[in-house]
């Protein structure tokens, strides 16, 4: 099991001051973690979503992390992929700078966007962004590994070029892709590349989709392959908050979580309307998420327990009910005490999970409790898991992961 923080930039409070906070609290989050054995930190790109995510230029985040860190990687969780957002030429560029500014510690997720409202704000069309993903992929891995490309498509044309600078790691930093639907963690797999599972996930709809990303690995063709190297690693995102008090831990858990998933439901359908958590009673925030999540809040543009049937449908493997004790059930989740996440942790990696990616910088939990958090995983959870598995290192090549050895 590996272990890493991923960073939305949530503002509850949007402000000047309250943003500049945010987001130079990530460095000092990004450094604690790396002092205390985190194996990553994942920045998101999202763009015109006010107090939900304004990370908005990861690799300026990154970089700045990467100055000021040793060990831990850092990771896009994930590039938007649509040309007009980032052209394959800047990324390929943006992202073999930074690999090699890092020293090799660099690990690059993708994705298509999938929030209507920042698609619109580039003048991009929903139907379009699939097939540019995939041809950005693809261009992106040649531009990292070739001396040279020309690219001629329908999509996209470029001239011969040599694009430099190149990545450090061989044969390039290890990609995956932002993973929802059913049939994306089924291309994940057919293109070998790891997967970066949403956050809506608990233990059993791990196991379903860990079942589903096996499955299509075990058939996958070396022609499918975009990655030049396959990176068979599954990750899911996990909401967390670890106090010492489990009953402060999931008052703090579920301010944000519900903060996040109401931010989700708005922004993603196109109603530019921020979370107001002052509208709100703590005491119902648990009732809320669980309407959100079986999609009987009143008004709810996004209904969870409708989307996880809809993914559902066509795929030949036995599924699963979706069960929101699955991710909140107060016995056993990571909005505990570090015995609580340790529980939780262990379910998720019985469900074939590899890293999970905890998710505290969340609307309405304050810094100093995400960094308590962060030091609670640190010297309790991951040692936990350290000693029954000690960790290892690449040895191929820098951040490569095909070849391990123990310490």
């Amino acid at each position: 099991m590996e272990f890493a923080l991923i960073f939305e930039g949530q503002v509850a409070y949007p402000s000047r001051v309250n943003e500049r906070q945010v987001l130079r609290a990530a460095v000092d989050q990004a450094t604690l973690a790396d002092e205390l054995g985190f194996d990553r930190f994942y920045c998101v790109e999202h763009h015109g979503l006010e107090s939900h995510a304004h990370s908005s230029a990861p690799e300026i985040i990154l970089s700045c992390i990467a100055a000021r860190t040793k060990q831990i990687r850092v990771a896009h969780g994930v590039v938007c992929l649509p040309f007009a957002i980032n052209h394959p030429i800047r990324v390929a560029e943006r992202t073999s700078m930074l690999d090699i500014l890092s020293d090799g510690r660099l690990d690059v997720g993708v994705g298509r966007s999938s929030s209507t409202h920042e698609q619109l704000s580039f003048g991009v069309r929903d139907e379009d962004t699939h097939d540019q993903m995939l041809e950005s992929m693809r261009a992106i891995v040649t531009m990292w590994t070739e001396d040279e490309i020309e690219w001629n498509s329908d999509l996209l044309q470029i001239p011969r070029r040599r694009i430099r600078p190149q990545p450090v790691q061989q044969p390039h930093p290890p990609l995956s892709m932002a993973c929802t639907r059913d049939d994306s963690f089924a291309l994940a797999a057919r293109l070998g590349l790891g997967v970066l599972s949403n956050a809506a996930d608990g233990p059993g709809q791990a196991r379903r989709k860990r079942a589903i990303y096996d499955a299509a690995i075990a058939a996958r063709q070396p022609a499918d392959m975009i990655a030049k190297a396959p990176n068979d690693h599954f990750g899911a995102t996990v909401f967390t908050v670890v106090r010492d008090d489990p009953e402060e831990a999931r008052a703090y858990g579920m301010r944000g979580m519900r903060y996040f998933m109401e931010g989700a439901r708005r922004w993603y359908k196109d109603d530019a309307r921020p979370p107001d958590p002052d509208a709100w009673d703590d005491a119902e925030n648990e009732t809320a998420i669980r309407r959100l999540l079986e999609g009987t809040n009143h008004g709810s543009a996004l209904n969870w327990k409708a989307e996880v049937a809809r993914q559902q449908v066509g795929v030949g493997l036995a599924n699963s009910a979706f069960d929101p004790d699955d991710v909140l059930d107060a016995r056993s989740s990571a909005m505990g005490t570090a015995k609580n996440t340790i529980e939780f942790v262990e379910r998720m990696a019985d469900a074939g999970v590899d890293e999970c990616y905890f998710l505290i910088q969340m609307g309405g939990v304050p810094n100093d409790v995400v960094l308590e958090s962060i030091r609670q995983i640190g010297t309790k959870v991951i040692p936990h898991f350290r000693r029954a598995a000690p960790r290892t290192f690449a040895i191929s090549g820098p951040g490569q992961r095909d070849l391990r050895v123990d310490p």
